[in-house]
């Protein structure tokens, strides 16, 4: 009896696997996000050499691609292709944004930001649908692999953020470093995926949403009361998330701004690249010359140096 009882709250080997492959998209999402706006307003190392209003207005831009278009690839997954399918393509395209990134030319630049937010349309919504199309509808253990699927956001968040901005601002390396190791991470989570999903996931993801729910129910059948009250339940959600993210989507904007150029980020003789400061959300120690302690050692308190902003060139891309 007991054996049966740790079985049943033991959890499905699928959702560590799809616990690894989300880890290595958003390393690949969030590890580029953390150093895109620097990249665009950099002058210096190869950059696209824009002020911060516009290098931020792109970031706006791409945020708002990458997070409306899941909208139209869950759309696509449910009706033609299945979530296996759709995170297949989206992974595949993801990867080959990044590496057009890689490529240190304008025209690539612009054409492998759009494939990112194509393919994120793709993967992002269709990951988290198939977390849920693991467990039966009732299952209590369906609310710990959701804890478990997003604790590899944030690892995969933290890592990203690290790696690749280390990369990027490194003088060794450059800019494009970073959005290659972006790539190399997408590709490690798809190389993941396709070799032990017939293992762990055999039929997860396979049939189009709407084709399964219409075998259970009929698909002019009107909403119940529940479904209804949880809809509405949904857009309190939303407005309250909505207020959230904006205030998060700083972290790849003005407070990037405010890292790398109002805060030390020395830690003895090692330099924390500015981006990097996402990884633990808080503003990390930063270089300036005039401003470093006289030990040498790490030095936590913002500093000024530079132009003020009120005085920085505010206008289009240059």
């Amino acid at each position: 009896m007991t054996a049966d009882a740790d079985a049943a709250k033991r959890q499905p080997p699928g959702i560590f696997l799809l616990f690894g492959v989300e880890m290595w998209e958003r390393f690949s999402f969030y590890g580029m996000k953390a150093f895109l706006v620097l990249f665009a307003a950099d002058s210096a190392r190869g950059g696209l050499g824009w002020s911060e209003a516009s290098a931020s207005r792109l970031m706006g831009t791409y945020g708002f691609m990458a997070y409306g278009l899941p909208v139209l690839g869950g759309f696509v997954a449910d009706r033609f292709l299945g979530t296996h399918r759709a995170l297949v393509i989206g992974a595949c395209i993801i990867a080959a944004g990044h590496f057009m990134l890689a490529v240190p030319a304008v025209p690539t630049f612009f054409a492998g930001l759009a494939l990112v937010a194509i393919g994120t349309g793709f993967f992002k919504t269709n990951a988290s649908t198939m977390v849920g199309q693991l467990y039966e509808q009732g299952d209590k253990r369906r609310d710990v692999g959701f804890t478990i699927f997003y604790m590899g956001v944030n690892v995969g968040a933290f890592l990203g953020y690290i790696v690749c901005g280390f990369l990027a601002e490194s003088p060794r390396f450059g800019w494009h470093w970073g959005f290659g190791a972006a790539g190399v991470g997408m590709l490690l989570g798809l190389g993941l995926y396709l070799a032990l999903r017939r293992r762990y996931l055999a039929g997860i993801g396979e049939v189009p949403n709407r084709v399964a729910a219409a075998a259970e129910r009929p698909p002019t059948e009107a909403l119940t009361r529940e479904e209804r009250d949880r809809l509405v339940a949904l857009l309190v959600v939303f407005a309250f998330t909505i207020v959230f993210w904006t205030g998060f989507e700083q972290t790849s904007t003005s407070l990037n701004f405010f890292a790398n150029e109002s805060t030390r980020r020395t830690l003895g003789s090692f330099t924390i690249p500015a981006s990097c400061r996402n990884g633990n959300r808080r503003i990390a120690p930063c270089q300036s010359g005039r401003n470093r302690s006289s030990s040498g050692g790490s030095d936590w308190l913002p500093c000024s140096h530079g132009t003020p902003s009120s005085q920085r060139e505010t206008g289009s891309p240059s």
